[in-house]
């Protein structure tokens, strides 16, 4: 039997490949020469931002087509640190991607992700453990 929201996981996933899809094209085209411009400091911020983007959405894809995640919402999700999977859906107004459209793939990305975790009833949120790791 297939699980009862197939159709909402299937949009999530298929969100995240388009995501994905465009953070590739940008951070790896025009994003790439564009971040050569900046000063060191901003190119390693647009770096990280950038896996962290790939990170969710991979993160997304993985848990979208794990069937134990119909069972314990959430219980499928990689383990991640609060700050790199969970930072809402924005960037610090210091970001140096704000205003372009990697800033732009970013946000949706760290929206995409909110959305999961908001869908997760409240009873199988995570609790920090000891390590500093949110276990999802």
């Amino acid at each position: 039997m297939p699980p009862a929201n197939l159709p909402e996981t299937s949009r999530l996933y298929r969100r995240a490949v388009d995501i994905a899809r465009h953070a590739r094209h940008w951070f790896d085209g025009p994003g790439l020469e564009w971040r050569a411009t900046l000063p060191v400091a901003d190119q390693a911020a647009v770096a990280t931002e950038s896996l962290r983007t790939t990170a969710r959405m991979m993160a997304v894809i993985a848990w979208a087509v794990d069937p134990r995640h119909d069972k314990a919402p959430g219980a499928a999700l990689p383990r991640f640190t609060s700050s790199a999977f969970t930072q809402g859906g924005s960037l610090p107004g210091t970001s140096p991607l704000l205003g372009t459209p990697g800033g732009d793939i970013a946000i949706a990305s760290r929206q995409l992700v909110d959305t999961i975790v908001e869908r997760t009833p409240i009873a199988q949120k995570p609790a920090p453990h000891s390590d500093g790791l949110w276990r999802i």
